[in-house]
């Protein structure tokens, strides 16, 4: 059963009112915030007007501000009605009020506007922290894959609502129903098509009166630093924190330049207080020491568990694996079989990264017998046979919620013998799956009777892997280079460990080019179908052979061909449908997963910037918004210029920003036309393929199998082991701790990318400027797949920078004017940059050795005339 705090006592104890300091002569910075009850108490909040609730997102481009988003509904605090459209945006920190990023709160509308003299109080900072895209302080978060199938919108895809008219349902579009046949009638959004001067509506401001904590304490990762003004302060790393104070105690301890891990309780952060303080700092070590740097990542974002697992928990791994161990090795018993169907005998394989080591998925394939289309199974380990709900690695499970992935490590969620060993479905050995068969046709759409049913099986299995693919050999296959009768090629483009056992490799090589056929159909018709695709960039690294010094000797993109694609079409079918079983039997306690629409603020912001440089964007809809990207993509395959191609990258990367991630749900939480995922555009969605790594996907396992069941399995599991309401809390953990785990992941990528560029500086690279400021630009260099800001203060000796307002539908750039002592110096051959959207530049790329460790790009001029172009 969920070990939780429970109902309101858990959210009461998160809510701390502010305590002032006892000295009645100290000068108030900040507003005082009403008490506790005020909060909860919903006849004391409309006594305020033009408030708005909602979470604090602190920017981590400046530590003076951040955003709150209205929310429609919440469990336990009053909503206020009328809350109008689009975020708000707190500026300044007597304006934010002592508040921190995942702080509740309600901002009262109108007199926000920053700190008169914040300037002088505050010394400024500058973004060096691991903020990839640095767009206006939109949320990240959103990991979508890159591909852009040609397409088009159909007038009758359009969701139209018309004065005195009602919206389609899903079920009752198109192509809805030839590619996901939604059985459950939900009714679809209608575009948000932007009105007459939406685009320029001022950004709406406001001040933080009242805060409901995250969190009674938390920690933060940073520098302590030296100022004239300041004296010793703690710096985060992150600049979503503020700058802390250090009490004379502290101070007389610690080491400038040194990395620390501080605890930061914030109702000690009095009214009469302009900085926090800091306590229990911890010595982490350098800020370029590898293991330092790891693990002030891993505790910026509450990640504090190790690869290794309580006693306790190991002896339950131990007692639930006992029956069927063989040494090392494990098998299901006859008793474990029962009721399962067997797959044993079927040609099934996975499909996974080379240096995979807990397999959770694995696929089969059958022409049907009339040859009319095929029959596709899809096997996911069953962990929760083995992880029982309320046992020790459950409750440890449910605090880790998630495998952490970090450049030189692994952090899992369950023990080994679990998720390496008894789970993993390993080549030429019998395995317990949870699976799934459904028929399809080739051209990726789903069988369907007469009566736009469709057949699928959900249930228990016992399955036996014939071969370990990895995606390479995968590739290989499907083009031709491995498969083909010649010993001597398969000898070079198949790894005698990854072919089959029990099986011949010609079983093998037709069913994965049969799935490649069906799967690229698919993929095809989804995008049609308006599915978003906006890929970012992943960094992949090769170590040195050196287990004293983890440093890369090799940075570069990780690449994502039809092998990667093949498993992800056909795992989020399985997700749909298993979503789609859950909402039917599941009585509003099944787990689902959406994605809300961008923020419409800043979609905005880029639909207009674009339009100000030449490029059109229709944000109404994703199918429209998919449409702007192929057509782009269409004009680069056929023959299209590098500047085309740069412009596509920089849209992208612009799209990306304004996009929210997506977030697990309890489905009897949420209204119904909430649920949609508008990145895949299809009506609701979960995660069921990887339950050796992400909570979530256990909690659906054990619904999904108390669904299969039915006779009031689903009551009494709600009623006795896990309620709805319940979910929710622990859907809200998985989401904190899944973004934690990317945010920690991404800071080992910067860090490990720093590392190389110390002794592979790259001099000379194109950069496109994807943002401009007023004293600063984003670039984004394709390259590497780096964005990051480049400052003209750091340039000063080097260029004189001269902001230019965009008016009247101008673009906003920065004219860039190279010094005469620079000119005579570098030889240089130009006179003026004009820094715009889209502009290409030459930078180049080093590692910036002060404290944080990061990444830095340095301006050198314009690439067409430093290069030729």
């Amino acid at each position: 059963m969920y070990v939780s705090k429970g109902g309101l006592g858990y959210f009461d104890s998160h809510v701390v009112s502010f305590l002032l300091h006892s000295d009645p002569r100290a000068v108030s910075v900040f507003v005082s915030c009403l008490s506790q009850s005020d909060y909860i108490a919903s006849e004391l909040i409309p006594e305020t007007p033009n408030l708005v609730l909602g979470k604090y997102r602190a920017l981590t481009s400046t530590r003076k501000g951040g955003y709150v988003t209205p929310v429609k509904s919440h469990k336990f605090l009053y909503v206020p009605e009328d809350q109008g459209d689009g975020d708000v945006k707190v500026e300044g920190e007597r304006d934010k009020n002592r508040c921190f990023d995942g702080d509740w709160v309600y901002v009262q509308l109108g007199g926000g506007g920053g700190d008169e003299e914040e300037e002088e109080e505050e010394e400024v900072e500058k973004d060096y922290a691991a903020d990839y895209a640095a767009l206006g302080g939109m949320m990240k978060g959103v990991n979508l894959v890159n591909d852009f199938a040609g397409g088009s919108v159909d007038a009758s895809e359009v969701n139209v609502e018309l004065d005195g008219g009602s919206s389609k349902t899903w079920n009752q579009l198109p192509r809805q129903q030839s590619l996901w046949s939604p059985q459950v009638e939900i009714k679809a959004p209608a575009p948000k098509i932007p009105k007459p001067g939406e685009q320029n509506k001022p950004q709406r401001q406001g001040k933080v009166v009242r805060v409901i904590r995250s969190s009674d304490s938390f920690k933060v990762i940073g520098i302590i630093k030296n100022s004239e003004r300041n004296g010793l302060q703690f710096h985060p790393v992150s600049n979503k924190y503020p700058l802390f104070y250090l009490n004379p105690a502290l101070a007389a301890k610690v080491i400038v330049g040194k990395l620390y891990s501080g605890v930061c309780e914030p109702s000690t952060w009095g009214q009469h207080n302009y900085f926090p303080a800091i306590k229990d700092l911890e010595l982490l070590g350098n800020t370029a020491d590898i293991e330092g740097e790891t693990i002030a990542a891993l505790l910026e974002h509450d990640i504090t568990w190790t690869e290794d697992f309580p006693l306790p928990v190991e002896e339950d791994v131990q007692a639930a694996v006992r029956e069927g161990r063989d040494g090392a090795e494990w098998e299901p018993t006859p008793r474990m079989l029962e009721g399962r169907r067997d797959f044993r005998d079927e040609c099934i394989f996975t499909i996974d990264p080379t240096t995979a080591r807990d397999l959770d998925d694995a696929l089969g394939i059958e022409e049907l017998a009339d040859k009319s289309g095929v029959r596709v199974s899809v096997h996911i380990a069953d962990v929760s046979h083995f992880v029982k709900s309320g046992s020790d690695t459950d409750v440890e499970a449910q605090n880790r919620c998630t495998t952490v992935y970090m450049v030189d490590r692994v952090i899992p969620m369950l023990p080994r013998p679990l998720c390496e060993v008894a789970c993993s479905l390993n080549e030429g050995v019998q395995r317990l799956a949870f699976s799934l068969e459904f028929d399809m046709n080739y051209d990726g759409t789903l069988k369907v009777d007469e009566q736009g049913k469709r057949k699928v099986w959900y249930g228990k299995s016992v399955i036996k892997s014939c071969c370990r693919l990895d995606y390479k050999t995968a590739q290989n296959i499907i083009e031709r280079a491995a498969g083909e009768g010649d010993k001597a090629q398969d000898s070079l483009n198949w790894d005698t460990s990854r072919r089959p056992i029990g099986k011949s490799m010609e079983d093998v090589v037709s069913r994965v080019r049969l799935m490649h056929r069906v799967a690229m159909n698919r993929r095809r018709l989804r995008y049609d179908n308006g599915a978003v695709g906006l890929h970012r960039v992943k960094l992949a690294f090769k170590m040195k052979k050196d287990e004293q010094n983890k440093v890369p000797d090799l940075a570069e993109p990780y690449p994502i061909k039809d092998s990667n694609r093949v498993v992800e079409e056909f795992m989020l079918l399985a997700n749909y449908l298993v979503a789609e079983k859950l909402i039917v039997d599941g009585m509003g306690g099944g787990v689902l997963r959406r994605h809300p629409r961008p923020l419409e603020k800043g979609l905005n912001e880029v639909v207009e910037l674009a339009g100000a440089a030449g490029v059109s964007i229709d944000a109404s809809t994703s199918e429209a918004l998919q449409k702007t990207l192929n057509e782009f993509t269409k004009k680069v395959n056929e023959g299209g210029s590098v500047e085309d191609d740069l412009k596509l990258q920089a849209i992208t990367a612009l799209l990306t920003g304004p996009m929210q991630p997506a977030e697990y749900f309890a489905a009897g939480e949420v209204e119904r036309e909430e649920w949609c995922h508008f990145a895949l555009n299809i009506p609701y969605y979960t995660h069921f393929t990887s339950p050796i790594r992400r909570y979530a996907d256990v909690l659906v396992h054990r619904m999904l199998e108390n669904c299969i069941v039915g006779g009031g399995a689903v009551e009494g599991y709600l009623g006795n082991v896990l309620s709805i309401e319940n979910t929710g809390m622990l859907t809200e953990k998985c989401n904190e701790r899944k973004l934690g785990a990317k945010k920690a992941q991404e800071r080992s990528d910067r860090v490990f990318l720093a590392l190389y560029l110390k002794d592979n500086p790259v001099e000379s690279m194109m950069g496109i400027v994807i943002g401009v400021g007023e004293r600063s630009f984003n670039v984004l260099c394709p390259g590497m797949g780096v964005e990051s800001r480049i400052y003209a203060d750091d340039h000063k000796d080097l260029f004189d920078f001269d902001p230019r307002e965009g008016k009247g539908g101008e673009e906003k750039m920065i004219h860039c004017v190279p010094k005469n002592d620079e000119v005579i110096k570098r030889g240089l051959k130009w006179k003026l940059l004009r820094v715009k959207l889209f502009t290409k530049i030459e930078v180049s790329m080093k590692w910036k050795s002060e404290p944080p460790i990061d990444v830095k790009v340095w301006l050198k001029g314009p690439w067409e005339e430093r290069k030729g172009a």
